[in-house]
């Protein structure tokens, strides 16, 4: 080797103490900046400061809420204010914690305080639990549970997939307990409705008009509407003949034409200013009863009661056999005199279905 030729240089030894220490860096700083390298003690810190800014936030949120709801435009700023807000406060606490802003699940953290809020004062009003000392508990709840879930997604990947189960758990927790909630709403609805038909039902069998039903031999009940206090009765004759007969009361208020109601038929133009004599086309009276002058409907009252027989000429070949008709005016007659109201018993067996308690 030549004289003059260049000799390698020792390189100086680091000292033990300082490798270590850089060591130590290096993996502090790799474990805050690898996904799943986190430590345990980063991830509690992060659950509590992102609680912390989401508690905040919903406080302010509301308050904007409050004031837009009333009205003030200004509260639909604040509202977005607070949200951009919370969103950059997260993604600080998440950068902090692992390294990295996560913007991504910070907006989530936001989004996901939104809706649970939004949820509660959609379905009973602002979130409010109070505890003795006067604090309201609700926001500090629900900040924890949202940043609990947060802070898990900075973790290992075992740790990520226990927070997507917890948010599964809960959507469905939530969900079942809205449709238990709902069911069992509707169920107190439809007992209150149903003891109310019931109650109805059983003040008509007492004060109610009861229905009108033939005595004579071959004559056959068609069809019964009634409520409170009128009722139809559709009947064919042992002949075939189709009557209506209807139950309704008079009132002191009633004109005295009011009975010719019940007699005008299609074409026929009642009105109650009109005298009698105006009417006579399709309504006479005849001492006690009225009638139309062909004798196809017959009316009488007594105490204030209404009782027509009229001759079915519309819907018959809807509601009864073909071989069904218009009852002539003997057998209008015939029904008028052959009628009898019916019994609790009987309206019960018949009526039940009608009022829904059957």
């Amino acid at each position: 080797m030549s004289f003059f030729s260049p000799q390698p240089q020792e390189q100086p030894q680091e000292q033990g103490p300082a490798r270590e220490r850089m060591a130590a860096s290096d993996t502090r700083t790799a474990a805050a900046v690898m996904p799943g390298r986190v430590s345990a003690e980063r991830i509690v810190t992060a659950l509590f400061l992102v609680a912390a800014v989401l508690w905040g936030a919903q406080v302010l949120g509301v308050g904007g809420f409050v004031v837009f709801a009333f009205g003030g435009p200004l509260g639909l700023l604040l509202l977005l204010v607070v949200a951009g807000l919370a969103w950059l406060a997260v993604a600080g606490v998440l950068k902090l914690s692992s390294g990295r802003r996560h913007p991504m699940l910070a907006a989530g953290a936001v989004i996901a305080t939104v809706g649970v809020v939004g949820v509660a004062i959609a379905d009973h009003g602002i979130p409010i639990w109070w505890i003795p000392g006067g604090f309201d508990l609700a926001y500090p709840l629900i900040g924890v549970a949202v940043g609990a879930v947060t802070a898990t997604m900075l973790g290992r990947w075992w740790l990520r997939a226990v927070g997507v189960l917890v948010i599964i758990a809960v959507v469905a927790g939530a969900a079942v307990q809205n449709w238990r909630r709902a069911a069992d709403a509707q169920a107190e609805t439809d007992a209150v409705a149903a003891a109310q038909r019931r109650a109805n039902f059983e003040y008509f069998l007492e004060a109610g008009a009861h229905p009108m039903v033939p005595v004579s031999p071959g004559a056959e009940v068609l069809s019964i509407e009634a409520g409170g206090d009128r009722a139809r009765t559709r009947i064919v004759t042992a002949a075939g003949g189709v009557v209506d007969v209807y139950v309704d009361t008079l009132s002191d208020a009633d004109s005295p034409t009011t009975p010719c109601l019940w007699l005008a038929g299609e074409g026929d133009a009642y009105d109650p200013a009109s005298s009698l004599e105006a009417m006579s086309a399709f309504c006479v009276r005849d001492g006690e009863l009225w009638r139309r002058p062909d004798g196809t409907a017959l009316l009488r009252v007594d105490d204030g009661r209404v009782l027509a027989v009229v001759a079915v000429h519309d819907g018959v070949g809807q509601q009864a056999p073909e071989a069904h008709r218009p009852a002539t005016p003997d057998e209008v007659a015939a029904v008028l005199g052959s009628l009898r109201p019916m019994t609790q018993s009987e309206m019960r067996d018949r009526l039940a279905d009608q009022w829904g308690v059957g």
